[in-house]
């Protein structure tokens, strides 16, 4: 995933994750176009609910759920 963000921010788009050290102001606030998170990290946001109002994702053109498990061999991750 981080590969992914790599690239897609040095070609000039603005990109984000979820995880724990997102920036879930600018996610609220619609900067991005591209938002990526893995499962668990999704469901684990408090404020989950508002990222999905229209003014969060109004210039949102792809959200990417992936890595089903981020720590593999760690099942205090899940």
């Amino acid at each position: 995933m981080k590969e992914q963000i790599d690239y897609l921010s040095s070609i000039s788009f603005t990109v984000t994750y979820i995880g724990i050290e997102s920036d879930e102001n600018g996610i609220l606030e619609g900067n991005y176009k591209f938002i990526f998170s893995s499962p668990e990290s999704i469901l684990c946001i408090s404020n989950l609910r508002d990222m999905l109002t229209p003014h969060a994702y109004k210039n949102l053109e792809l959200l990417v759920v992936d890595e089903a498990v981020i720590y593999w061999n760690d099942l205090s991750a899940l």
